[in-house]
């Protein structure tokens, strides 16, 4: 029954994909015309948001920090919020301006260093990302059909490619909106086992002691890192117009709220019920005990469409980037081949990778310290206009930060948001000295005039 319900989903986002490649040219494949509403736009949000990073970090983190980590979910909402509040301003840019994604904003505004410094930090933080959705999906795809890890690795990766492959952006959005209805199910169903009898015993035995840092870390991890992402960038400008936009940025962050009070309740309950257990391994824990028999098949399909949402999105932002901002691929046909390239190329190494190392809180940590680097830049840019030398900077010095925090084996929840006071002094520093050039020269200026 269980590998019946996994090829009945494979199938569907398998024709999804045939569907969404018919009589689709070069722009349809990249961006889809930007014909999309705020339905698609929000459900393609939160499905790319709630991935294995969330699901199976999110549960690790509750099992081992506590309640700060119910500070991520509370920030997440707030950077969709506040990116919902430019939302329609960005989007009208885009429109004017043909960007496809977060780079070209930065070539726009900065110029192509600037651009392909950026491209870079996103494409290695999406190549990771990447690399943990395939990790755990190879994972539940092994424990639905019993083969080996190696076969399920080929198998999550070759699907990938095929549906992503053959409908591009549009396909990313329609198997989102399909695989966040799926979410959706898993949710309720995880709410209504777990919290049955489960929730006296979580509040009364969980550790509720915590430290401050830790929430203040987890709410800017949140805040920041989604605000600066670059898939939420992306739908922004495939938005129809402004308030589609906006529209569909807000309802991604009302669909955050429940869901991180079902994953905290997975979080305490492995705690007080598997104390001592690798806390990787919390979520997978929890749902084995609480589904069961045929529910417990239908809760990991479940879990697969919440992975396999975010593992074409990270697909469909490290091609097109590499695509048109590394590579610099001319606008018109041409691009959609060497978009597929990049698009195998990427799946081929995430499926290496997957194959060399399975540890994923310490890559997790790492890939949310690299996005809160460029959250400096993109905010204050958006109101004021920085210099390229001062981008570069601050994204190179939030860049380096987190290697070296990452090198000396010391990068946590409070550590990780290290590139954010690096990134935000460079470019305060910068404010000031350029606010007293402005004031010298045009103190000069008057006693010229005089």
């Amino acid at each position: 029954m269980t590998i019946a319900l996994l090829v009945a989903y494979l199938l569907v986002v398998l024709g999804i994909g045939f569907y969404a490649s018919r009589k689709q040219s070069a722009y349809d494949y990249l961006i889809s015309s930007r014909a999309f509403g705020p339905i698609p736009i929000g459900f393609s949000i939160a499905a790319g948001f709630l991935d294995a990073f969330v699901l199976l970090t999110f549960t690790a983190y509750v099992y081992t920090y506590g309640w700060p980590a119910l500070s991520l979910f509370i920030g997440t909402g707030i950077g969709l919020i506040l990116f919902a509040a430019f939302a329609p301003r960005l989007r009208d840019e885009a429109g004017k301006h043909n960007y496809f994604g977060m780079s070209d904003y930065f070539e726009h505004h900065y110029g192509r260093s600037s651009a392909i410094l950026v491209s870079v930090i996103n494409v290695v933080f999406y190549v990771s990302l990447l690399l943990i959705q395939i990790i755990f999906g190879s994972t539940l795809v092994s424990q639905i059909t019993g083969f080996p890890y190696a076969v399920c690795v080929a198998m999550t990766g070759l699907t990938l490619l095929a549906y992503v492959g053959m409908g591009g952006f549009r396909a990313v959005v329609m198997t989102d909106m399909f695989q966040w209805s799926l979410i959706a199910v898993l949710l309720v169903l995880a709410g209504c086992l777990i919290s049955n009898g489960a929730v006296l015993k979580v509040m009364t035995h969980s550790d509720w002691s915590g430290s401050a840092g830790d929430a203040v870390g987890f709410l800017l991890i949140g805040c920041m890192a989604s605000f600066a992402a670059p898939e939420l960038w992306q739908r922004c400008f495939a938005a129809r117009d402004g308030r589609s936009a906006r529209s569909g940025t807000l309802l991604a962050a009302l669909c955050f709220p429940v869901s991180g009070i079902v994953l905290a309740v997975v979080g305490f309950s492995a705690a007080a019920t598997y104390p001592g257990i690798d806390p990787q391994n919390a979520l997978i824990r929890v749902f084995g005990e609480s589904f069961s028999g045929g529910l417990q098949g239908t809760g990991l399909i479940l879990l697969l469409a919440a992975i396999m949402s975010t593992a074409d999105t990270c697909l469909f932002v490290i091609a097109p980037t590499i695509t048109l901002n590394i590579l610099g691929a001319k606008i018109g046909e041409p691009r959609k081949k060497p978009t597929f390239l990049v698009l195998t190329l990427a799946v081929a190494v995430a499926c290496i990778c997957a194959l060399m190392t399975q540890n994923i809180l310490q890559v997790a940590m790492a890939l949310a310290s690299l996005s809160l680097g460029i959250f400096p830049v993109l905010i204050v840019g958006i109101k004021k206009q920085l210099s390229a030398t001062i981008v570069n900077i601050a994204l190179t010095s939030g860049f380096l930060i987190v290697v070296v925090a990452l090198a000396a084996g010391n990068l946590g929840p409070t550590t990780s948001v290290l590139s954010l006071p690096v990134s935000f002094v460079v470019v305060g520093v910068w404010l000031v000295v350029q606010k007293f050039r402005d004031r010298h020269r045009s103190a000069g200026n008057r006693c010229k005039a005089t």
